[in-house]
Protein backbone atom coordinates (compact mmCIF):
# COMPACT_ATOMS: atom_id res chain seq x y z
CA UNK A 1 0.00 0.00 0.00
CA UNK A 2 1.02 3.31 -0.64
CA UNK A 3 0.15 6.88 0.41
CA UNK A 4 -0.46 9.97 -1.62
CA UNK A 5 1.63 12.83 -1.78
CA UNK A 6 0.31 16.42 -1.19
CA UNK A 7 0.15 16.14 -4.88
CA UNK A 8 -1.76 13.18 -5.49
CA UNK A 9 1.56 11.83 -6.46
CA UNK A 10 2.16 8.00 -5.04
CA UNK A 11 5.21 8.10 -2.71
CA UNK A 12 5.64 4.54 -1.23
CA UNK A 13 6.96 3.39 2.07
CA UNK A 14 9.58 4.62 3.87
CA UNK A 15 11.22 2.69 7.30
CA UNK A 16 13.00 4.00 9.90
CA UNK A 17 14.97 2.67 12.47
CA UNK A 18 15.59 4.24 16.12
CA UNK A 19 12.08 5.91 15.59
CA UNK A 20 10.70 5.73 19.41
CA UNK A 21 12.47 9.10 20.12
CA UNK A 22 14.53 12.25 18.93
CA UNK A 23 15.80 12.64 15.85
CA UNK A 24 13.82 9.24 14.37
CA UNK A 25 10.83 9.94 15.52
CA UNK A 26 11.05 13.49 14.30
CA UNK A 27 12.22 12.20 11.03
CA UNK A 28 9.02 9.42 11.25
CA UNK A 29 6.68 12.81 11.74
CA UNK A 30 8.07 14.62 8.80
CA UNK A 31 7.55 11.68 6.26
CA UNK A 32 4.52 10.69 7.24
CA UNK A 33 3.03 14.50 6.70
CA UNK A 34 4.91 14.35 3.44
CA UNK A 35 2.70 11.82 2.23
CA UNK A 36 4.50 8.34 2.56
CA UNK A 37 3.57 5.12 4.50
CA UNK A 38 5.77 4.72 7.58
CA UNK A 39 7.16 1.61 8.98
CA UNK A 40 8.98 2.56 11.91
CA UNK A 41 11.63 -0.05 14.11
CA UNK A 42 12.88 0.27 17.37
CA UNK A 43 13.60 -1.67 20.56
CA UNK A 44 11.35 -0.19 22.81
CA UNK A 45 7.99 -0.59 21.23
CA UNK A 46 6.14 0.79 23.47
CA UNK A 47 7.43 4.54 22.66
CA UNK A 48 7.21 3.52 19.13
CA UNK A 49 3.76 2.49 19.49
CA UNK A 50 3.29 6.10 20.72
CA UNK A 51 5.06 7.24 17.84
CA UNK A 52 2.73 5.35 15.11
CA UNK A 53 -0.24 6.52 16.91
CA UNK A 54 -0.12 9.75 16.02
CA UNK A 55 0.84 9.34 12.22
CA UNK A 56 -2.37 7.98 9.96
CA UNK A 57 -1.31 4.13 8.44
CA UNK A 58 2.18 4.11 10.50
CA UNK A 59 3.07 0.57 11.31
CA UNK A 60 5.42 0.15 14.60
CA UNK A 61 7.62 -3.15 14.53
CA UNK A 62 10.06 -4.42 16.73
CA UNK A 63 13.81 -3.79 16.10
CA UNK A 64 16.95 -4.34 17.21
CA UNK A 65 19.54 -3.34 14.79
CA UNK A 66 22.41 -4.91 16.81
CA UNK A 67 20.78 -8.66 16.33
CA UNK A 68 21.01 -9.92 12.74
CA UNK A 69 17.97 -12.33 13.32
CA UNK A 70 15.73 -9.02 14.21
CA UNK A 71 17.17 -7.45 11.15
CA UNK A 72 15.97 -10.16 9.27
CA UNK A 73 12.47 -10.68 10.84
CA UNK A 74 11.71 -6.86 10.85
CA UNK A 75 12.58 -6.50 6.68
CA UNK A 76 10.68 -9.38 5.88
CA UNK A 77 7.66 -7.47 6.97
CA UNK A 78 8.31 -4.83 4.71
CA UNK A 79 7.10 -5.71 1.60
CA UNK A 80 8.57 -2.89 -0.30
CA UNK A 81 10.44 -0.02 0.19
CA UNK A 82 11.50 3.88 -1.10
CA UNK A 83 13.29 5.18 1.92
CA UNK A 84 15.36 3.70 4.19
CA UNK A 85 16.17 6.32 7.02
CA UNK A 86 19.60 4.72 9.03
CA UNK A 87 18.90 6.62 12.68
CA UNK A 88 19.36 3.22 15.01
CA UNK A 89 22.41 4.14 16.97
CA UNK A 90 24.23 6.05 19.90
CA UNK A 91 27.37 6.73 21.66
CA UNK A 92 28.23 5.12 25.28
CA UNK A 93 30.51 6.50 27.63
CA UNK A 94 32.92 9.39 28.23
CA UNK A 95 35.69 7.48 29.34
CA UNK A 96 39.76 7.79 27.77
CA UNK A 97 40.92 5.61 25.80
CA UNK A 98 43.15 4.31 28.41
CA UNK A 99 40.02 3.16 30.50
CA UNK A 100 37.64 2.44 27.85
CA UNK A 101 35.11 -0.31 28.29
CA UNK A 102 35.82 -2.53 25.28
CA UNK A 103 32.16 -3.84 25.52
CA UNK A 104 31.00 -0.33 25.07
CA UNK A 105 33.19 -0.30 22.25
CA UNK A 106 31.80 -2.82 20.44
CA UNK A 107 28.02 -1.93 21.34
CA UNK A 108 28.68 1.34 19.24
CA UNK A 109 29.60 -0.80 16.64
CA UNK A 110 27.22 -2.84 16.30
CA UNK A 111 24.17 -0.05 16.65
CA UNK A 112 26.21 2.38 14.67
CA UNK A 113 27.93 0.22 11.64
CA UNK A 114 26.68 -2.86 11.76
CA UNK A 115 23.91 -2.16 12.36
CA UNK A 116 23.40 0.67 9.34
CA UNK A 117 25.05 -2.13 7.41
CA UNK A 118 22.62 -5.03 8.17
CA UNK A 119 19.39 -2.56 7.29
CA UNK A 120 20.93 -1.29 4.34
CA UNK A 121 21.82 -4.76 2.88
CA UNK A 122 18.60 -6.37 4.22
CA UNK A 123 16.37 -3.28 1.81
CA UNK A 124 18.60 -2.62 -1.03
CA UNK A 125 16.59 -5.09 -3.17
CA UNK A 126 13.25 -3.28 -2.54
CA UNK A 127 15.09 0.11 -2.90
CA UNK A 128 16.67 -0.53 -6.30
CA UNK A 129 12.78 -1.82 -7.31
CA UNK A 130 11.13 1.23 -6.65
CA UNK A 131 12.84 2.74 -9.19
CA UNK A 132 13.72 5.77 -6.92
CA UNK A 133 15.14 4.80 -3.60
CA UNK A 134 16.70 6.68 -1.02
CA UNK A 135 19.11 6.28 1.94
CA UNK A 136 19.50 8.27 4.41
CA UNK A 137 22.75 7.34 7.02
CA UNK A 138 21.94 9.83 9.81
CA UNK A 139 25.83 10.09 11.39
CA UNK A 140 27.13 12.47 13.17
CA UNK A 141 29.72 15.50 12.80
CA UNK A 142 31.49 13.25 15.75
CA UNK A 143 32.76 11.26 12.69
CA UNK A 144 35.20 13.79 12.00
CA UNK A 145 35.34 15.96 14.85
CA UNK A 146 37.49 13.68 17.25
CA UNK A 147 36.51 15.11 21.39
CA UNK A 148 38.51 14.27 24.45
CA UNK A 149 36.14 10.46 25.74
CA UNK A 150 34.60 10.28 22.54
CA UNK A 151 37.06 7.71 20.91
CA UNK A 152 34.56 4.81 20.31
CA UNK A 153 31.72 6.69 19.15
CA UNK A 154 34.23 8.88 16.91
CA UNK A 155 35.61 6.05 15.60
CA UNK A 156 31.79 4.11 15.08
CA UNK A 157 30.71 7.45 12.97
CA UNK A 158 34.05 7.60 10.82
CA UNK A 159 33.08 4.30 9.74
CA UNK A 160 29.83 4.67 9.12
CA UNK A 161 30.65 7.62 7.31
CA UNK A 162 32.95 5.45 4.59
CA UNK A 163 30.56 2.58 4.77
CA UNK A 164 27.81 5.63 3.28
CA UNK A 165 30.40 7.23 1.18
CA UNK A 166 31.34 3.19 -0.41
CA UNK A 167 27.49 2.51 -0.96
CA UNK A 168 27.34 5.42 -2.74
CA UNK A 169 30.03 4.63 -5.33
CA UNK A 170 28.78 1.25 -5.74
CA UNK A 171 24.94 2.42 -6.75
CA UNK A 172 26.37 4.59 -9.24
CA UNK A 173 24.08 3.77 -12.60
CA UNK A 174 21.32 2.42 -10.08
CA UNK A 175 18.02 3.64 -9.19
CA UNK A 176 19.11 4.58 -5.65
CA UNK A 177 20.40 7.82 -3.81
CA UNK A 178 22.63 7.85 -0.90
CA UNK A 179 22.62 10.78 1.56
CA UNK A 180 24.73 11.35 5.23
CA UNK A 181 23.30 13.36 7.67
CA UNK A 182 26.08 14.82 10.32
CA UNK A 183 23.66 16.23 13.05
CA UNK A 184 25.69 17.71 16.22
CA UNK A 185 24.34 17.99 19.93
CA UNK A 186 20.32 17.82 19.91
CA UNK A 187 18.15 18.64 22.66
CA UNK A 188 17.86 15.03 24.00
CA UNK A 189 19.34 12.77 26.78
CA UNK A 190 22.60 12.65 25.55
CA UNK A 191 25.78 10.79 27.11
CA UNK A 192 28.19 13.56 26.38
CA UNK A 193 28.78 15.94 28.73
CA UNK A 194 28.56 19.75 29.23
CA UNK A 195 31.70 20.34 29.38
CA UNK A 196 32.43 18.34 26.03
CA UNK A 197 30.17 19.78 24.15
CA UNK A 198 31.27 23.14 25.37
CA UNK A 199 34.89 21.86 23.66
CA UNK A 200 33.70 20.62 20.66
CA UNK A 201 31.87 23.47 19.87
CA UNK A 202 35.16 26.08 20.76
CA UNK A 203 37.31 24.07 18.62
CA UNK A 204 35.06 24.08 15.73
CA UNK A 205 34.44 27.65 16.02
CA UNK A 206 38.49 27.97 15.99
CA UNK A 207 38.70 26.02 12.92
CA UNK A 208 35.66 28.10 11.31
CA UNK A 209 37.64 31.26 12.06
CA UNK A 210 40.91 29.38 10.82
CA UNK A 211 39.50 28.27 7.46
CA UNK A 212 38.22 31.85 7.08
CA UNK A 213 41.36 33.65 7.54
CA UNK A 214 42.73 31.42 5.37
CA UNK A 215 40.32 31.99 2.71
CA UNK A 216 40.65 35.63 3.18
CA UNK A 217 44.67 35.08 2.78
CA UNK A 218 44.26 33.30 -0.28
CA UNK A 219 41.93 36.04 -2.15
CA UNK A 220 43.77 38.54 -1.04
CA UNK A 221 46.31 40.20 -3.83
CA UNK A 222 49.62 38.75 -3.81
CA UNK A 223 50.76 42.23 -2.59
CA UNK A 224 48.61 42.73 0.82
CA UNK A 225 49.31 39.08 1.71
CA UNK A 226 50.58 38.44 5.03
CA UNK A 227 54.92 37.03 4.61
CA UNK A 228 55.03 38.44 0.91
CA UNK A 229 57.17 41.10 0.42
CA UNK A 230 55.60 44.47 -1.43
CA UNK A 231 58.35 45.84 -3.56
CA UNK A 232 59.21 44.78 -6.54
CA UNK A 233 62.61 44.11 -8.46
CA UNK A 234 63.79 43.61 -12.05
CA UNK A 235 67.23 41.81 -13.01
CA UNK A 236 69.80 43.61 -15.22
Amino acid sequence: MSSKGREGTMLGTAVVTGASSGIGAATARGLAAAGFEVVLGARRLDRLEAVAAELSGARALPLDVTDASSVESFCGQVPSCRVLVNNAGGALGLEPVAEADEEKWREMWESNVLGTFRMTRGLLGKLIASGNGLVVNVCSVAAFEPYPGGAGYNAAKAAERALTDVLRMELLGRPVRVTEIDPGMVRRTSPWSASGATRLVRRRSTRASSRSALRTSLTASPSSRPGRATSTSTSS
